[in-house]
């Protein structure tokens, strides 16, 4: 008996009955296209959001890199600019030591614009001087001893005078009243500026100045405190 053509006999049938099932499988082809059309949009929406990636950082990068150009280019330009003058400090009045309250006005020489009025501790027995500066904002003002009881005289007079810029926290006192002296310039002050108060650091009379301002009373001056107060009115 033959089993080797029996075999393929079976073999045979048993691929036709698989091929005819095969054929009686129910395919859903309008789910397969929607399928398909949500997995090709899904891959498109991811496309443009790497896109959208992609050019957001290159647009930031392009900024930094052209700012950082920009800011080199303007360094470069400041260094080749040649070089502005040097303040002078002797005519700068913004650079008087100290600081100054707000609203309080420098004058040229470096004192505040203002009366300047303080009392004197005095070391001579009875004396007593009440020191007035009167400081206008174009440099010019007036001067007082304000002293009774110096054994070098007494002065209550306001002496018209011109503030002279010496340096920064100094300034010098020219006279320029009737009084009859040998030397214009009779008083150098250093000052310093403190909020409302002008301290006097130092004070130097010079060889010849008549009863301008008594010796005395310039030695006593150093560490006085002058309160800054507003101008009188003009009569």
């Amino acid at each position: 008996m033959n089993t080797g053509g029996l075999d393929q006999q079976r073999a045979a049938r048993l691929l036709a009955t698989a091929l005819h099932e095969a054929d009686d499988v129910l395919v859903d082809m309008p789910a397969g296209r929607a399928r398909l059309a949500q997995r090709s949009a899904a891959r498109q929406k991811a496309a443009r959001r790497r896109l959208l990636v992609a050019c957001v950082a290159t647009s930031v990068l392009a900024v930094v890199v052209i700012a950082s150009i920009v800011f080199i280019g303007l360094r470069r330009d400041a260094r080749g600019l040649p070089a502005g003058p040097t303040p002078d400090v002797t005519s700068s009045a913004s650079e008087s030591p100290g600081t100054p309250a707000p609203g309080v006005r420098l004058s040229p020489s470096g004192l505040p614009v203002g009366l300047l009025v303080g009392k004197v501790d005095r070391t001579e027995a009875a004396a007593r001087s009440t020191v007035r500066i009167l400081v206008r904002s174009d440099g010019t003002g007036t001067w007082s001893n304000g002293t009774v009881g110096d054994s070098q005289g007494s002065s209550g007079t306001d002496y018209d005078v011109r503030f002279e810029r010496a340096g920064p926290g100094r300034t010098t006192l020219v006279n320029e009243s009737d009084a009859a002296c040998f030397i214009q310039e009779f008083l150098t002050l250093t000052f310093t500026v403190r909020g409302h108060a002008v301290v006097i650091e130092d004070a130097r009379p010079s060889v010849e100045a008549c009863d301008l301002i008594l010796p005395n009373l310039v030695a006593d001056m150093p560490g006085t405190t002058l309160r800054i107060l507003p101008l009188p009115r003009s009569k």
